[in-house]
């Protein structure tokens, strides 16, 4: 199941873990460098796997693992876009340490940046991003928020939403669900 909420807006129902990464991968095809993915959301909740399908998307033949010790983690897929996947949980003060490991150079840098745990940055974060908030429903269910931040992120989102549950998006007045 899925809800518009409005243009700007999805949610999203994901059944387990493979469904999270398949979430992801569906993503990876509407992504280009310089674009800005933002995950939120609980220890255990599914960040990292929805990363892994992005990256599975890109075609990606390395395993992906929660950076939390590196801090960054750098792909590269056969067509030579890059992924960055950054995670904030251990900074202390995630703005300032941000900036001193040179994080604008991945914000705004040749490949697609993916942050988990980025409401740490917010201050430094591009406007136009999407950020994706996962929930918890139960022990395998997760909830998939997306919302666009501006126009880039709107145009995937629209995309996205076409290529999860294939249609165009309802008008916010009928808010429809597929």
């Amino acid at each position: 199941m899925s809800v518009l909420i409005d243009q700007n807006t999805l949610d999203l129902i994901s059944h387990s873990e493979e469904q999270t990464r398949r979430f992801g991968a569906y993503l990876a095809p509407l992504l280009k460098a310089g674009d800005v993915i933002c995950l939120r959301g609980e220890l255990g909740v599914g960040k990292t796997r929805f990363v892994q399908g992005i990256a599975q998307g890109l075609q990606v033949d390395e395993p992906v693992r929660s950076p939390s010790f590196t801090l960054v983690w750098e792909y590269t897929s056969p067509a030579g876009l890059k992924l960055f996947h950054v995670d904030l949980y251990r900074l202390g003060d995630a703005v300032a340490e941000s900036l001193a490991i040179g994080i604008e150079e991945y914000l705004y840098g040749d490949g697609i940046c993916v942050i988990e745990w980025s409401e740490r940055a917010e201050p430094i974060l591009p406007a136009d991003r999407l950020t994706v908030e996962m929930r918890f429903i139960d022990d395998y269910k997760r909830g998939i928020l997306l919302r666009a931040g501006g126009r880039r992120s709107g145009e995937i989102l629209a995309a996205y939403r076409s290529a999860v549950i294939g249609h165009p998006p309802a008008s916010s007045a009928s808010a429809g669900r597929p």
